[in-house]
């Protein structure tokens, strides 16, 4: 198995490594970008050149709209209530002009996923999601996005992870992703090998083991990497220097 550096934490902030993975007898690649939750503006923008010079685009993200998963992500919106300069995903990629995968859930499944999950049980996750948004109202602000780039960086589950991953909505969103994911690059791959083209796939640093892996798997290795600065720490400013 080939391993990879994906996300990288110093001094100067968060970066990560977009994979330029190559086959040694087939012309098509794969670009594989490593999202996070949050970035400054600026990484939204370079992800968006790199996703203008593909051919396709594998994108990460349920389809509709799903009450569940809409609380499950608002812990994120406080930041914005602490005036930290991140945003959410902003690449426009509706209006990229290329042919767009999404493998992902739809609302629909998540929704169902969500309600096999007995209702005590749903009902000890929601104050566990309005704890999480508290915390991250009282804790530094400093502090807060220190915490927030070493836990990009080390993959560490939050209390709201770490309460679903025993449950089927957990399994849902890593089991069932990945595997709906990696289907969709083996169908790429079978149709598109002998193609001089880029294939992009945009999906959360979580997933990029399995993406490398199965790849991996087919003959596709990395051959080099693009780093993209995710997040410049509160005391730098965006041009990298001392504020």
């Amino acid at each position: 198995m080939q391993v990879v550096q994906i996300l990288e934490a110093s001094l100067l902030g968060l970066r990560s490594a977009a994979l330029r993975l190559r086959h040694r007898h087939t012309p098509l690649q794969f670009l594989v970008i490593p999202m996070v939750h949050m970035a400054n503006a600026g990484f939204y923008r370079e992800v968006t050149r790199l996703l203008r010079k593909a051919d396709i685009v594998v994108v990460e993200g349920i389809r509709g709209t799903s009450a569940a998963g809409l609380a499950l992500t608002s812990t994120y919106r406080v930041l914005r209530l602490r005036h930290i300069e991140l945003v959410y995903d902003s690449v426009p990629y509706k209006t990229l002009g290329k042919p767009l995968i999404t493998p992902d859930l739809t609302a629909d499944e998540f929704r169902h996923e969500w309600r096999t999950i007995p209702i005590w049980m749903r009902a000890v996750i929601w104050p566990v999601m309005l704890g999480f948004t508290v915390t991250r109202m009282l804790t530094p602000r400093r502090r807060l996005l220190r915490k927030l780039i070493d836990d990009e960086l080390n993959d560490m589950p939050s209390d709201l992870d770490e309460a679903l991953a025993e449950h089927p909505l957990g399994r849902a969103l890593t089991v069932e992703r990945d595997r709906r994911l990696v289907e969709a690059l083996g169908t790429l791959h079978e149709e598109h090998s002998q193609e001089s083209i880029t294939v992009a796939v945009v999906y959360g640093a979580a997933h990029v083991p399995a993406i490398v892996e199965y790849l991996a798997d087919r003959g596709y290795f990395v051959r080099t990497a693009d780093w993209l600065t995710v997040i410049v720490p509160p005391t730098l400013s965006p041009a990298g220097v001392p504020a």
